[in-house]
Formats: C-alpha cells, sequence, structure tokens
C-alpha cells in the first residue's frame, strides 16, 4: 500500500509531469475550530454540544471529532460524492488510532509517554463529503481539567503487513 507513482497532468491540452509522488495508505488530520494555531478541535461533547472552553467535556465521556486522510471506507465513496447516511466503517484492515501524549520534548522534538485513547467508532461521517470521516473516542478519566492534547494515528495490517502513520500534527479538545 506504500510506495511511489508517477504523476501526470492534463490541462488545456497542455501535459505537466510525469512527477513521482510517495503513495502511503493515509495521513490523518482532524478539522480545527479556527484556521491558524489554535488547536482546539471541531469536537462534540456526548451531550451534544460544541467542544470548547467554556463547554468543556466530563472526563469518562465520549467526544466526536472529524478529519481526514485516514484511507478507504467501505463502501467506498465516489470523489465528489456524499458519504452514506449512516455508519459505516474504515476499510479492511484500516484503524483510527487516538493517542495520549504525557511529555513533548521541544529540545528533541519527540513525543514521550504515548498510549492509546479508547476508540468507541471510526469510519465515514454520515451525509458529510466523501472523504470526512468521524471518529468517537473516550476522554480518560485521569486527564487533568483543561486542553486534552491528541494525536490521530491511523493503522493498516493485512496478513503481511502493519504499518502506522502519525502526522506532526495534533488537536485539543477541553475537558472539565
Amino acid at each position: 500500500m506504500n510506495g511511489t507513482v508517477q504523476v501526470t497532468v492534463i490541462y488545456k491540452n497542455q501535459e505537466f509531469g510525469p512527477a513521482v509522488a510517495q503513495v502511503i495508505f493515509g495521513s490523518p488530520g482532524i478539522f480545527r475550530l479556527q484556521i491558524g494555531q489554535l488547536a482546539q478541535a471541531f469536537a462534540i461533547n456526548q451531550d451534544g454540544t460544541l467542544n470548547g472552553p467554556m463547554n468543556p467535556a466530563q472526563r469518562g465521556t465520549i467526544v466526536a471529532v472529524w478529519g481526514t486522510g485516514y484511507g478507504k471506507t467501505n463502501p467506498p465513496c465516489p470523489a465528489g460524492g456524499l458519504n452514506v447516511p449512516s455508519a459505516a466503517p474504515l476499510g479492511p484492515g484500516i484503524s483510527a488510532l487516538i493517542r495520549r501524549v504525557f511529555v513533548y520534548d521541544a529540545f528533541q522534538d519527540l513525543f514521550q509517554g504515548i498510549s492509546d485513547v479508547p476508540v468507541q467508532y471510526a469510519g465515514i461521517a454520515p451525509s458529510m463529503v466523501c472523504g470526512v470521516e468521524q471518529i468517537n473516542f473516550q476522554v480518560p478519566l485521569d486527564v487533568a481539567p483543561g486542553g486534552f492534547f491528541f494525536l490521530p494515528w491511523v493503522q493498516f495490517a493485512d496478513t503481511t503487513t502493519l504499518s502506522q502513520y502519525q502526522p506532526p500534527l495534533g488537536a485539543t479538545i477541553a475537558v472539565k
């Protein structure tokens, strides 16, 4: 599923390329409330309210976030179309992971003390544009009040391969 591919673009009868592009099975990202440096995820609390500093999630409850880049879904969705109107999983062998970070070492640019957060659902975001995924996860019981920083990961497994990918950017939700 990983490798390279040659890409050629034809625009107004003019050909550009070929260029070699790297292909990976997924590169997840979480949508944020505002463009820029604010890391607050677009998240909905278990009670259906928008998550934020003025409306934080309770520890132990489920929070829904949305993102893209998790790879194929089942059923597949046509480009430019809409996801099916009901919950449907990511493609075979693909898992969305939410990882908690305990320590970030800025000097070495390393995350240390990473653990999994229970994911309740990972799949298409019903009736949204193809490529938008929804991830529902449980807020850890032992997290401190304030901003809870997490990293989206994606994992692909088949009979011969186990691959994981973690993008460089995480997101936060507010917790009380």
